[in-house]
C-alpha cells in the first residue's frame, strides 16, 4: 500500500518475502497451479537479488524438491539436486556450516525420493546415508531447532532414543514453533508405544491423566498434538483389551481441522492414519 520502495535492493528483498509467503500458501494448498506461479516468483526474486541471497536459494531448492514429491516429478527433483549440489560446493565447511549442512541434508531427501519414483534400493541406502551424514553435523546448543527438525525427520523408526525426543522438546516448548508440536507429538507416539510393548495398562491410565490436565492450557498446535496423543492411548488400550474408545472419531477430526487451520499438514496426516487405524 506504500507503493514501490525507492531502494532496489529494499525492493528485491520484499520480493524474496513475498515469494516465500507465496510458496508457503502454495505448499498448503498443494494445487499445481499454485506451485509453479510460487516457483516463477522465486526465480524472478533470486534474479533480482543477483543470486546473492543464499537463504532464498536454499528455499526455492528446498521448494522444487518439496514440489518433486509431492508431484512425482523426476525432473523437478533432479534440478534441485543440481541447485542444492551448486550449494554445497560453495559453502565453506568452515564459514556456512550450517548452509552446508542443511543443502546436504536435502540432498539426501532427493536422491532417496528419486530412488524411491525409480524403486532403486542402492540408490535409495545413498541417499539416506548421505542424509544421517548430513544431519549429524547440526548440535542442539549451536542450531537447536535445526536439530529438533532432524529428530521429527528421524523418528519415523525405532532406533531414535526416547531421551532424544525429550530434549528436542524441551529445546521447542512453550514456544508456539511448529516444530515444537511436532516434537511433541513424537514423543508422546513413541511413549504410549514403549507402555504398550510393557502391557502397562496403568501407564496408560497416567499418560492419559496427564495429557488432560494439560488440554486447558494448550496453544491451539500443541492441543492438537495432544489430541492425537490421547488417540493414541485409546487405541493402545483397545488393542490390550480394553473397551472401543469413545468419540474417537470426533476427538482426531478436531485435531485434523486445527493442524490444517494452523498450516501443519504433517501433523495432520498423523491424527489421519490413526483415524484409518482406528477403523473408524
Amino acid at each position: 500500500g506504500a507503493g514501490r520502495p525507492r531502494r532496489s535492493k529494499t525492493a528485491a528483498d520484499l520480493a524474496a518475502t513475498h515469494a516465500r509467503l507465496k510458496a508457503r500458501k502454495a505448499r498448503l494448498s498443494g494445487d499445481a497451479k499454485a506451485l509453479m506461479d510460487a516457483a516463477a516468483l522465486m526465480d524472478a526474486a533470486q534474479h533480482d537479488l543477483s543470486g546473492e541471497d543464499v537463504d532464498l536459494r536454499l528455499d526455492q531448492a528446498a521448494f522444487a524438491l518439496e514440489a518433486g514429491v509431492i508431484q512425482r516429478d523426476p525432473r523437478l527433483l533432479d534440478h534441485a539436486g543440481r541447485d542444492l549440489g551448486i550449494l554445497v560446493e560453495g559453502a565453506s565447511p568452515d564459514h556456512r556450516p550450517l548452509t552446508r549442512a542443511r543443502a546436504l541434508a536435502m540432498c539426501g531427501a532427493g536422491l532417496s525420493a528419486l530412488a524411491t519414483l525409480a524403486d532403486h534400493a542402492e540408490a535409495q541406502d545413498q541417499g539416506r546415508s548421505m542424509f544421517e551424514a548430513a544431519a549429524d553435523q547440526f548440535t542442539p546448543d549451536h542450531s537447536p531447532l535445526d536439530w529438533a527438525a532432524i529428530q521429527v525427520l528421524r523418528s519415523g523408526g525405532d532406533a531414535l532414543p526416547l531421551m532424544v525426543l525429550n530434549q528436542a522438546e524441551i529445546l521447542t516448548q512453550g514456544q508456539g514453533l511448529i516444530i515444537g508440536a511436532l516434537v511433541r507429538e513424537r514423543r508422546l507416539a513413541r511413549e504410549i508405544a514403549l507402555v504398550e510393548a510393557m502391557e502397562d495398562r496403568a501407564g496408560l491410565d497416567v499418560l492419559e491423566d496427564r495429557l488432560r490436565h494439560r488440554l486447558a492450557a494448550a496453544a491451539p498446535l500443541d492441543w492438537a498434538a495432544d489430541q492425537i496423543s490421547l488417540a493414541g492411548v485409546a487405541l493402545a488400550r483397545r488393542r490390550l483389551g480394553g473397551p472401543e474408545p469413545r468419540r474417537l472419531n470426533l476427538i482426531l477430526n478436531e485435531a485434523v481441522l486445527t493442524a490444517r487451520e494452523m498450516g501443519v499438514p504433517a501433523l495432520a496426516e498423523r491424527a489421519g492414519l490413526l483415524l484409518l487405524q482406528s477403523g473408524l
